[in-house]
């Protein structure tokens, strides 16, 4: 049931943006997949920055997405499902 919900959440969501921006010219759709490219390229490297030092306990300090114990990206790259085959996930 929960998959399900989160499923329809995220169908939502995808909809909601296609809306959004079905007005917008070619022009602005490709700056806006451009974009998001960016933004996707960097947070995928700021989680594959802070998954190494986790892995290897040398962490300095709390990352800067650690906002309580229900949103924790330290929990999260610690855990056994941050990898997939030995590979971080945010490098996958």
């Amino acid at each position: 049931m929960a998959i399900l919900q989160k499923g329809l959440i995220l169908y939502d969501f995808f909809a909601l943006i296609g809306f959004l921006i079905r007005g917008v010219h070619r022009v602005g759709k490709v700056k806006i997949a451009i974009f998001a490219t960016l933004l996707s390229i960097g947070l995928h490297s700021y989680l594959s920055w802070n998954y190494y030092p986790l892995k290897f306990a040398q962490a300095s300090g709390d990352s800067l997405c650690n906002f309580n114990e229900l949103f924790n990206c330290d929990a999260v790259a610690a855990s056994s499902f941050s990898t997939l085959l030995g590979i971080p996930l945010a490098v996958c």
